[in-house]
């Protein structure tokens, strides 16, 4: 039998295998109790339909998110916060890149990656969205309206900004407090239900990220110099 154990030294799951051969894992809390046992025979846990199909309803919660200790606010606030941080400074890049090569903004702004996706501005109002959005659920409080009027690089970057400030009034506690919430997505036509780490892990840093990518990819296609380190930490070496 091998165990993993915690920081504190606690066993928090172990791989057996009996005599006979027969192979599990078993998930310990804090106490050491066995709160979910995973054998080959067990069906694994899937949040989604099978491809092309519409997600379930609800999504099925992952046995890391009960038995283990995350601190959700390490993985949540300070990821959007970062993210945020690197689309302004791609923002910076733009501007300076429309300077020296006589491009049009607006251009920027409008441009898409196929005609039935959103505009890069929209892309940008949509990650805030999903960084407040996601950040107030978990912490359950009311996230800011912002009513998406911005037509201007300065006025998406006071958006982001102003989104980074909400994100900055969020403690650990707040976030920390709810690990073992319920969080209820209201979609249309159906509702979806999600534990508050699978909401996290399964949903909403995809859903932001997947804006953040768009964004970069939209300026990158209109031949804005950046790189991957820009979307790693372009917001860090702007400040540097």
């Amino acid at each position: 039998m091998l165990s993993l154990r915690d920081a504190a030294g606690r066993k928090r799951l172990m791989l057996k295998v009996t005599a006979a051969g027969e192979a599990s894992i078993p998930f310990l809390d804090e106490a050491g109790k066995v709160v979910r046992t995973v054998t080959p025979q067990s069906r694994p846990p899937s949040a989604m339909a099978p491809f092309g199909r519409q997600p379930y309803v609800h999504p099925t919660p992952q046995p890391w998110s009960r038995a283990l200790s995350v601190s959700l606010y390490d993985i949540s606030i300070p990821t959007y916060r970062r993210g945020l941080q690197n689309l302004s400074s791609f923002l910076d890049k733009a501007e300076a890149h429309a300077r020296t090569s006589g491009a049009d903004l607006a251009t920027y702004a409008e441009a898409r990656l196929a005609p039935d996706m959103y505009p890069f501005t929209r892309q940008v109002q949509l990650a805030s969205d999903a960084a407040k959005g996601g950040a107030a659920r978990l912490a359950d409080i009311e996230a800011p309206a912002m009513p998406d009027t911005e037509t201007s690089f300065p006025q998406l970057k006071e958006r982001i900004a102003k989104t980074i400030a909400f994100l900055d009034t969020i403690s650990k506690e707040q976030v920390d407090n709810r690990h073992s919430a319920t969080i209820e997505l209201p979609l249309p036509g159906r509702t979806m239900t999600f534990t508050a780490p699978d909401f996290l892990m399964q949903f909403s840093l995809a859903n932001f990220l997947f804006h953040v990518t768009t964004a970069y990819a939209l300026l990158r296609s209109q031949g804005v110099p950046l790189g991957k380190f820009d979307f790693l930490a372009g917001g860090q070496m702007a400040a540097t």
